[in-house]
């Protein structure tokens, strides 16, 4: 502030030589302001002004700011989209790099991240001003984050899902390597046996991915895991059974197919095994009529001629030549028991001349070296041949040796 100091024209006091300066009292004021009312006025109106622009520049920034976040948004969801609607590995797997020798990526990486931080950054550098692009991005983040959020939480289930899709899968030609090695269903370490295990170890696997409990131990065994079992077991079975059904010959397959529900009688279930039981055994006993009228169509002469292709097949005919079962766990096919001969693979032609060779063999009536060689009437040959199919060859000949003796006694009395 300037002072102004009165000059004193008048001085009334006298000083001698030497001696100090006096100064006369006196009183400084202060100057009044003199700054005219309209330079402040003009002042403040400049700093309105400023702000007025500061106010309108924000609102121009937000605006560009809020332009740029609408028109990146409709992308941030066609990103979003294009991975939530990949299902299963697909949303997981993994992608090679674009450099040679470079780390792999997988899916999601690259549509949470590579994905998102190139289109935020592709916004970002459209802004004017460094303003525009902090208000950009204060928008966008918490849009990519809610986008990030989703598309993890699809991954984890797409995850599961992928790997029972794949169990499962891997579940389905296990089962088919079963069925098609269904001759060798009763064969110590066949494909058949182990791979019946490895369809059981995919369950358990199917089971823990769905967060199943399989331990009796933990608490109550899942019933969808319990019946996953079920239905994989019974389908094998009944396809096994299908093949056999389709495959094997006649004269084998209605044996086979009993002895495989029964060893497997737990894995169709009660009901279904005793109903598959029954069908077979009327299916066999409708086979073993078919090869009777077989038999009489090759040959329909007189059994008591002596010929031996006469009696062998009308012998066919017999029901207790071709039964079902023969109440030792057995069957019988022409005449043979399976229990003591292998008719899997025969022909009815197979069987009648095996029949044939067992009598030439063995029995001392048909023996060429025998001296009782011829001496069978013709008339009693059939039942010789019956018995000895069903009795064995020794009891037959002991039988006839006996009756013969009988009637050259009688003869001689």
């Amino acid at each position: 502030m300037v002072k102004q100091v009165p000059v004193t024209t008048e001085l009334n006091q006298t000083l001698d030589a030497g001696s100090a300066v006096q100064f006369t009292g006196g009183q400084v004021d202060p100057m009044d302001n003199k700054m005219p009312g309209q330079i402040q006025k003009q002042s403040t109106a400049l700093l309105q002004t400023q702000k007025a622009a500061q106010a309108l520049a924000d609102e121009l920034n937000d605006a560009e700011a809020t332009k740029l976040y609408n028109e990146f948004f409709p992308e941030l969801e066609n990103n979003q989209t294009a991975y939530t609607d990949l299902n299963g590995f697909d949303a997981v797997a993994p992608i090679p790099s674009d450099t040679e020798g470079g780390e792999f990526r997988n899916t999601l990486d690259v549509y949470k991240n590579k994905n998102l931080e190139t289109l935020r950054d592709k916004y970002r550098e459209k802004a004017s001003n460094g303003s525009v692009q902090f208000m950009f991005e204060a928008k966008a983040h918490q849009a990519i984050a809610d986008s990030q959020n989703k598309m993890t939480q699809h991954s984890i289930k797409q995850q599961r899902i992928g790997a029972e899709n794949a169990l499962t899968d891997h579940l389905e030609v296990t089962k088919k390597e079963i069925v098609n090695d269904y001759e060798k269903w009763n064969v110590p370490g066949s494909v058949y046996e182990t791979r019946k295990f490895v369809g059981m170890s995919l369950i358990d696997e199917i089971a823990r991915v769905n967060n199943w409990n399989i331990d009796p131990t933990k608490g109550r065994v899942s019933s969808q895991y319990l019946e996953l079992r079920s239905k994989y077991l019974y389908e094998v079975s009944t396809a096994v059974i299908d093949k056999m059904d389709k495959h094997l010959p006649k004269n084998q397959k209605n044996e086979m197919i009993s002895k495989y529900i029964n060893k497997y009688y737990g894995d169709f279930g009660e009901k279904t095994a005793d109903k598959l039981l029954e069908i077979n055994e009327k299916e066999g006993k409708l086979n073993k009529v078919s090869a009777c009228v077989e038999a009489t169509l090759r040959d329909n002469g007189n059994i008591n001629d002596g010929s031996y292709i006469s009696a062998a097949n009308r012998m066919n005919c017999l029901s207790s030549s071709n039964s079902f079962d023969n109440g030792k766990g057995a069957s019988t096919t022409q005449g043979l028991h399976s229990d003591k001969v292998n008719t899997t693979e025969s022909t009815i032609s197979d069987n009648i001349e095996v029949a044939e060779q067992i009598l030439n063999t063995e029995s001392k009536f048909y023996k060429p070296d025998s001296k009782l060689n011829g001496t069978l009437l013709n008339q009693h040959k059939p039942t010789h041949m019956f018995a000895s199919l069903h009795f064995g060859v020794e009891k037959a000949d002991s039988l006839y040796t006996k009756a013969k003796l009988q009637v050259e006694i009688d003869q001689n009395n």
